[in-house]
C-alpha cells in the first residue's frame, strides 16, 4: 500500500543481504588471477567457473599456508565496575563543562 507517493511510506519488496567472504576466498582471488579472470567473467556471467582447478592451483601456488586456521585470540575485557566508574566519571565531567558553556 502506497501513501501520496512519499518515499517515507514506500513499501520495501527486496530483502537486503550481505555477503561476507572468507580469508581463503580472497587469498584465491590474488593468487590464481590469471585463472579466475575476474573482469571477463564479470562480463560474461554465463559462462561456468571451474572452481575444483582454481583451488588444486591455489593449493600448487601457497603449499606453505596452513589448512586450518589459528584460533582467534579472545579479547581482554575489563571488569564491569571499573567501565562503569569511568562511564559515570566522564558524564559528571561533561554536566559541569556544559554548565560553563
Amino acid at each position: 500500500m502506497r501513501h501520496g507517493g512519499s518515499p517515507k511510506f514506500a513499501v520495501k519488496t527486496r530483502q537486503a543481504f550481505f555477503l561476507q567472504t572468507t580469508g581463503l576466498t580472497m587469498m584465491a582471488r590474488r593468487l590464481c588471477y590469471d585463472i579466475i579472470r575476474p573482469r571477463f567473467l564479470a562480463r560474461h556471467p554465463y559462462l561456468p567457473l571451474n572452481t575444483a582447478a582454481i583451488k588444486a592451483e591455489c593449493a600448487l601456488r601457497s603449499p606453505e599456508v596452513p589448512k586450518k586456521p589459528s584460533p582467534l585470540k579472545p579479547a581482554e575485557r575489563k571488569p564491569l565496575e571499573s567501565v562503569v566508574r569511568y562511564l559515570g566519571e566522564t558524564a559528571s565531567v561533561k554536566l559541569i563543562f556544559k554548565k560553563y558553556i
